[in-house]
């Protein structure tokens, strides 16, 4: 069976993963002590997403986070404040840029603080069509009071205060991240002329819109992988609920009411047979991420490379196949640009000129195992193993004890790469550790097999 996709869809479908990860980066950004190797981890992995996507401004936008993470904390351990800032500034950008110039929601702690004046405000900002805006900056605790009420008088002289939001303290304990939502009828030039401030970042905000009741009969909809589990929780809890009424009825002797409960038993288990349909897709449907990837991947290295797909129809979660379709498209990056040989190369080792990525998709016991092999120059151990000495990953004993399979471990790990440069193809050695610490957090493995000169084969084991 063969599922047909959109492009489009899965462009979108990249650029919406490539969202979650912006936002990833805000939340680290949010933090206290930003941890550095998730903040590279999310930045490298929107970078392929955007890149892959053909959203080439944000591949560079992410790029260019990654650049002014580098100048950030190099030499030191952490993000200062001020650092960390300017990083909110860039992740808010590329958050906007992800929308195609349509602005991120309200966030939820903002939602959480609206009081029935400032709803009030909100909606008659948004009915009369003006923009929405978030203002951040630090407020230094021995002067809270006074900092935010020059936020509040500064947003106030461009439009009208909607909800003051705190957030974590700063990493000295001295201060406090602050957001002003506000609404302003006022250009984006005006406003940035106008609020610009040392340590300050401004981000538009989308406002609530209501969607429209007429829906066609054929219409889909994409449903939130969480949603699915919160029906899937009610379903739960319904049957709980029958339970409970069963035994009391059973009980009482009501004949009546023991009909009723059996025909409810059987609505409640038909909501969690659809439920679970609903999860469980063919992996096809994610394939087009994969087959953009190779397409991308192939015009940027400038060598031909096809894709063979095989276990297509293999049911998978939604959520284990969007976040597998993520982790392919890192893989398939890596495949393209470290693996397949110029068709030159290829041709002196008696390749055919086009390489070939091969993907296999098949479910064993309580698992769903997901190979990538690529028919490249495979693995070298010993220039891995010469390339982890060099960078201080291991010292020379160690380096001589290590066998094959130790050497191609090392390319898991964080901040390991043999590319000797940084470009928006090859990154700062977080590839192929953005998989294993995905794959980690899914309860699952990764492993590395070449063949120097043949293959290279990257299989991902995780529980269906």
């Amino acid at each position: 069976m063969t599922v047909p996709t959109d492009p489009r869809d899965d462009a979108r479908a990249l650029l919406d993963e490539a969202a979650l990860r912006a936002r990833e980066l805000q939340s680290l950004l949010a933090r206290p002590r930003p941890p550095i190797d998730a903040l590279y981890r999310a930045a490298h992995t929107l970078k392929a997403l955007a890149s892959t996507a053909g959203h080439h401004a944000v591949a560079s936008r992410a790029h260019a986070f990654e650049d002014a993470l580098d100048d950030a904390h190099r030499g030191r351990g952490h993000l200062d404040d001020v650092a960390s800032a300017e990083l909110r500034a860039h992740a808010d950008a590329l958050l906007h840029a992800l929308a195609g110039g349509v602005a991120p929601p309200i966030a939820d702690d903002e939602r959480r603080l609206l009081d029935a004046s400032a709803a009030r405000r909100l909606d008659l900002a948004c009915a009369a069509g003006r923009g929405l805006w978030r203002l951040s900056s630090i407020a230094h605790l021995d002067a809270l009071d006074v900092e935010t009420a020059a936020l509040r008088e500064d947003a106030s002289r461009v439009g009208e205060c909607i909800v003051l939001a705190p957030g974590a303290l700063t990493d000295d304990g001295g201060g406090l991240h602050v957001s002003l939502l506000f609404a302003s009828a006022e250009p984006e030039a005006t406003l940035r002329a106008m609020l610009a401030r040392d340590g300050r970042s401004l981000a538009e905000v989308r406002a609530p819109t209501v969607s429209s009741d007429a829906r066609s009969d054929d219409e889909t909809v994409r449903v939130r992988v969480r949603d699915l589990d919160a029906l899937a929780a009610h379903r739960e809890a319904l049957m709980r609920a029958w339970a409970a009424v069963e035994v009391r009825a059973v009980t009482t002797g009501d004949a009546a009411l023991r009909e009723s409960l059996r025909a409810l038993r059987a609505c409640v288990e038909g909501v969690g047979v659809d439920v679970e349909a609903l999860r469980q897709q063919p992996f096809a449907r994610v394939v087009g991420r994969v087959h953009l990837a190779v397409r991308a991947a192939s015009e940027h290295a400038k060598r031909p490379v096809r894709l063979v797909v095989r276990g297509a129809d293999t049911p998978v979660d939604l959520a284990v196949a969007d976040a597998l379709a993520a982790l392919l498209v890192h893989l398939v990056r890596n495949a393209v640009e470290h693996g397949i040989e110029p068709a030159d190369v290829r041709a002196t080792r008696r390749k055919p000129p086009e390489g070939t990525l091969t993907l296999r998709v098949s479910r064993g016991p309580g698992a769903l195992r997901v190979e990538l092999d690529d028919d490249g120059a495979g693995i070298d151990p010993q220039a891995v193993l010469a390339r982890a000495v060099a960078v201080g990953a291991l010292t020379g004993d160690e380096a001589v004890r290590c066998d094959a399979a130790g050497a191609r471990a090392l390319l898991l790990r964080a901040g390991f790469s043999t590319a000797s440069d940084t470009t928006e193809a090859r990154g700062r050695g977080v590839g192929l550790d953005a998989v294993r610490a995905a794959v980690d957090a899914m309860g699952g493995t990764v492993s590395l097999d070449s063949e120097p000169g043949r293959f290279t084969r990257v299989s991902i084991v995780v529980p269906r």
